[in-house]
Order: structure tokens, then sequence, then C-alpha cells
């Protein structure tokens, strides 16, 4: 019998995930220290349009092939060839409509970046469908392997292309050959080849499942990049390179922790409500108690501490990144736990109320951006976080109400974690105003900062809540769940 577990899916994802914040720190320092801001900027332009065509480029072809009970190689095929028209026919948008998008930012060079960015979309295409395939029968190793190498080979390209002049194309290029790394692979370690076969009832029995996976997806998208296309429209392009860099920063608990509870628990959770076993509330409760383990002490000292961060690994012509890391780090930890609840909804089939909460969330980021931008990018990362604080609540409510749990069972599973995280709070900062009111520099700021933070929070931990740490955590991810075909 061939076993499905949420701890060994987490264990290769995670071990993915570690190469992949390897690869981005590696590139947010050295492209940092190489580029100026004004090119991170144009680079968060580009990234308004080629983040928007994401959204269409599988139609949620990937979630369905994981969702659906039975799939035969006729319904991949067609998902495949499905992907390739729609992947090529983002391509020839961009390239066209890319000229009108440089005019709207005020910058001719984003036209070039444009162009050559697209081709990005018909080379993700290629691999969609096989790395889906590959996680729907759990070969997680297998997927990583992949995204390993190609993420390792693509940062190399990168950085030299930037060491040789390259600019902003260093960071173009840097995707692209990512992501042909990327579909080629899938291709050799899936064994799957599509056939010439395209079935339209099987594109209908997708779409009626991704369709208001879609909408959620568009509307998730203007509350994602709405930020970057208003900065960038009526602020410089280095204020948008220094928002954009702050926002990466922010972005490192999502991309890790929580992508990596997300993928191992999707295909766990579709199971385990098809065939109702298991307690997927506790499981859910557990993992959020996870992440935050991690999340809020990382992103409460990243808070305390931004200004000697920032000084430190960037340098000092990045010095306005503090001050909007200084919103965006509670920020982050937010959405570290909120960015899981669209796994328990399209796990549940209810893709529907998935796009009803993001349409929520998305005005109260929009409305957040559209009066900050009347301001300044500080105020509008001010209120960009207010705004996620109010969707935390209202998201978590109703996603616990689906799973039959409640806010304050969440509490009570994260009180351990901000007892810890308070605590630790307090002493690094005593310390960080001795060392100022002595005039040490940032270095020594910095580094005595983070050495007392983690020890104090580990302490903390092991003596007053070594049992959740060892016993109960790991338990809820590997023991307590029921492992099925």
């Amino acid at each position: 019998m061939k076993k499905l577990s949420a701890f060994n899916n987490a264990k290769w994802v995670g071990l993915s995930q570690i190469t992949k914040i390897f690869v981005q720190v590696v590139a947010l320092v050295g492209f940092s220290r190489i580029l100026q801001p004004g090119e991170y900027g144009i680079m968060a332009m580009a990234a308004v349009i080629s983040n928007f065509a994401i959204i269409f480029r599988d139609l949620g072809t990937g979630s369905a092939i994981i969702q659906k009970k039975k799939i035969d190689d006729g319904f991949l095929s067609s998902l495949f060839w499905m992907n390739m028209i729609v992947g090529g026919g983002i391509m020839i948008i961009i390239m066209i409509i890319s000229p009108l998008v440089a005019v709207f930012f005020h910058e001719s060079q984003l036209t070039y970046v444009l162009i050559l960015l697209s081709i990005s979309f018909p080379l993700a295409s290629l691999g969609i469908i096989h790395q889906s395939y590959l996680e729907r029968n759990n070969k997680f190793s297998q997927v990583c392997f992949v995204e390993m190498i190609s993420a390792i080979f693509a940062l190399g390209i990168g950085i030299a292309t930037a060491l040789l002049g390259g600019g902003v194309y260093s960071l173009v290029i840097m995707t692209v050959i990512q992501t042909l790394i990327s579909s080629v692979g899938f291709w050799f370690v899936s064994n799957w080849t599509p056939s010439f076969s395209f079935d339209k009832k099987d594109i209908n029995d997708v779409l009626n499942f991704s369709g208001n996976l879609t909408l959620f997806n568009l509307v998730n998208y203007f509350s994602r990049n709405s930020d970057n296309m208003i900065i960038g429209h009526y602020f410089s392009t280095s204020i948008l390179g220094a928002y954009s860099l702050a926002y990466r920063i922010m972005l490192f608990p999502l991309q890790s922790l929580t992508s990596v509870a997300s993928r191992s628990l999707y295909p766990v959770i579709s199971r385990m409500k098809n065939n109702n076993e298991g307690n997927v509330t506790d499981l859910y409760l557990r993992t959020l108690s996870f992440i935050s383990i991690f999340t809020l002490p990382l992103m409460a000292g990243l808070w305390l501490l931004s200004d000697s961060f920032v000084s430190v690994v960037f340098g000092e012509k990045w010095i306005l990144v503090s001050s909007i890391l200084f919103w965006l780090a509670p920020t982050g930890f937010i959405q570290s736990l909120v960015s899981t609840t669209g796994t328990i909804y399209m796990a549940y089939g209810k893709v529907g109320l998935l796009f009803k909460l993001g349409v929520f969330s998305s005005f109260l980021q929009i409305f957040a951006f559209i009066v900050g931008a009347q301001y300044n990018v500080i105020v509008l990362a001010k209120l960009y976080f207010i705004s996620n604080l109010i969707n935390f609540f209202v998201a978590m409510y109703f996603t616990l109400k689906l799973l039959s749990g409640n806010l304050m069972q969440l509490l009570i599973k994260l009180l351990p974690t901000m007892f810890c995280t308070i605590v630790m709070l307090f002493v690094v900062a005593v310390i960080k105003c001795v060392l100022k009111h002595y005039n040490y520099n940032d270095i020594t700021l910095l580094i005595s900062g983070v050495c007392s933070g983690s020890i104090i929070y580990l302490l903390l931990f092991i003596v007053f809540f070594r049992k959740m740490l060892i016993n109960d955590l790991p338990s809820a991810l590997s023991n307590k769940i029921t492992r099925m075909r």
C-alpha cells in the first residue's frame, strides 16, 4: 500500500524550500549590491504584467489534477495542449502591449524587459502538467530535485550577467533560465509524454472546477500587485525599487514555511475529506502553530532591527527599505498564516467562498494603497498593514468555521509563541538601547540582537513549551494523520 503523509511531503518540499531560500538570500543580497534601486523598480513594474498573466497560465489545471479522484492519459493530454495554447497566447499579448505599459509607467526600457520576460510563459506551460502529475503521485523528491537544480543554475547565470553589466536584464534572464530548466527537468523525471488528444469535455470539467479559483486568483492579483502599479505610476522607480526589496523580504515566510505547509497539506486534506478520515481541524491548527514558531520571532526581530539589518546587508543606498520594513515585517507574519486558508477552501471544494473572501481582502488592500499614495510610501505601507490585520480575523473566522473550529482555539495554539516572542523583543530592545547609547555600529547592533534574540527565544521554548515543540507538532504531521493510497 502506497502511503500518503503530510510529514513526508513536507520533508521534501522543505528541502527544496531551504535551497530556494538560500538562492533567494544570495540573489537578494547579491543583486542589491550590484544593481541600483531604479533597476529593481523596473523589474517590479514588469512583474505587474507578468503576475497578471500567471493567473491564466494554467487556469487551475495543476490543482485540478491533484484534486480529481481519477485521471487518465487523455485527460492529462487535453490539459497539456490547452496550457500550451494559453502560454503561447500570453507571450504574444505581452509582446503587443509592452509599449503601452512602458508609457503608463513612464519607463521606455520596460518594453524590452517585458518582451524578454514573456518567453517564460510558453516555457512554463511545458512543465505544469508534469509537475502536478508528480505531486499527485507524491513524487515530491523528484519535484524538489528539479526545483533545486533549476534555482541554483539560474542564480549563477543571473549573478554572472549582473556582474557583466546586464542591469535589470540579469533579473529577467534568471527568471527565463529557471523556468526553462524546471520544465525540461519535469519532463525528464515524470516519464509521461502527452498524446495528440484534445477532449473539450475534459477542458470543461476543469474549467468548472477552476472557474471560481481563477476568479479568486484574479482578485488576489490586484491585492498583491496594485501596490506596485500605484507606486510605479505615482512615485519614482527608486522608491518602487526600495518598496519591492522590502516586500520581497516580507515574502520570505510565505515562500518558505507557508508554501511548504500548503503544498504538503493540499493532497492530504483532499483525501482526508473525501474519505472522512482524520481530524482536519487539529491538523490545521497545529500547522498554523508550527508556522508561527518560526515566522513570528523572525518578523518581530526584523521589525525591531530593520535599520541595522538594511544598513549592514544591503548598504546605505537602500536605507528607505528599513522604514518600509517597519510595517511590512508584521504584515509578513499575518500573511504567513492567512495564506494557508486557500488550501482548506480548495480541498473542501469551497472555491466560491474563497473568491468572496478574496474580493473582500482585495478591496481593503487596494483602498489602503490608493489612500496611502496620496501621502507617501511609508503611509501606504502602514495602511497595508492595517488592512491585512482586519483581513486576518475575517479570513480565519470563516476558515475555522468551515472546520468546526473557532478563533479562540487558534489563539490558544499561538499563545506559547507569542509569549516567547514578547520576552525576546523586550531583551533585544534593551540590548539595542544600551549599545546605541555607547555608539556601537550597526554590525555590532545586528549581531548582538540576532544572537541574543535567538538564544532567549530557544531557551524559553525549551524550558516552558518543550512538549509542544518536541512531541505535539511532529506527531500532528507524522503520526496522527491516517495514511492512505
